[in-house]
């Protein structure tokens, strides 16, 4: 049975393959299709697209965006993302400019605890890519702050730490409308990582569905199969599809491998068919 992985990033955001380079990477894992969900950027779908014909790898333009709610963070991954779509060009761009200034703010927290950075430094090790808080980890670790990427997260830059700055994000309610509107498929990345209570999720969600959100990520690397199962039982009650992906990033997360995550997934074309066949349901376009 074909194998595909729905959630993967490249250099142009945190992840550390190049689009080719990961493309290469699932053909020769057998992987049949995969989705490239950057966070807040699209700039790296082109290569990946034009890799995957060479390759003979069914690509899906994707994105991973950011979102904020009165709980924390909530991440929307969006599939068969139009070209130029004005409105979608247009929240990626203010998606952008917030995470500039987060970055900004975070660079000068780590200043004031006597770890002297600039975002000069942080934007070589972001190379092309969307800047975050990788780059400023391995910007300490190279000055020798830290002795791994793991201590600068734990000890500066997690939630709750002395340099860390929440995003200042658009909701998940504008995000999944956005998205709906220019025609993409909605899923709701990896629900149950968060730790937020059941109840709050499940109606968050419903209302999420309402407003276009076709399906949830089920299968992820960080889900217990009890996860899973919550994931599934709420999709059929609502009438959405299930997705799944590792949420591979490379050699930046390297316990995290392409298609299998952790060994705990093995994603079947049969999942993507379901996606595709909620888009041809819609009149929906859903070439790969």
């Amino acid at each position: 049975m074909s194998s595909i992985d729905l959630h993967t990033h490249t250099a142009f955001s945190d992840g550390s393959d190049q689009p080719e380079e990961l493309i290469k990477r699932a053909k020769a894992l057998g992987l049949s299709a995969i989705a490239i969900t950057d966070h807040d950027t699209c700039a790296g779908l082109s290569r990946a697209v034009a890799e995957g014909k060479t390759s003979g790898v069914a690509v899906i333009r994707g994105c991973e965006f950011s979102t904020m709610t009165e709980r924390g963070e909530l991440h929307i991954l969006g599939y068969w993302l139009p070209y130029q779509h004005a409105p979608l060009e247009g929240m990626l761009a203010k998606l952008r400019s917030q995470r500039a200034l987060r970055n900004e703010r975070m660079v000068e927290k780590l200043c004031s605890l006597g770890l002297q950075l600039d975002m000069e430094e942080v934007l070589r090790f972001a190379g092309q890519g969307t800047v975050g808080r990788p780059h400023m980890a391995q910007a300490m670790l190279a000055r020798g702050y830290v002795q791994s990427l793991r201590e600068a997260f734990e000890r500066y830059l997690s939630c709750g730490r002395p340099a860390y700055v929440p995003k200042a994000v658009l909701t998940p309610d504008d995000v999944v409308t956005c998205l709906a509107e220019c025609g993409a498929t909605v899923s709701l990345a990896h629900p149950c990582v968060y730790g937020y209570p059941e109840s709050w999720l499940w109606a968050t969600i419903g209302r999420l569905a309402r407003l276009g959100l076709d399906a949830l990520e089920a299968w992820h690397s960080e889900h217990k199969p009890s996860h899973v199962h919550l994931c599934q039982a709420w999709a059929q009650a609502l009438g959405l599809a299930v997705s799944g992906g590792s949420d591979y990033h490379g050699s930046n997360k390297p316990d995290v491998q392409l298609g299998v995550g952790r060994g705990n997934l093995n994603l079947s074309w049969e999942m993507l068919e379901q996606l595709m066949n909620r888009r041809r349901a819609r009149g929906l376009p859903c070439d790969l």
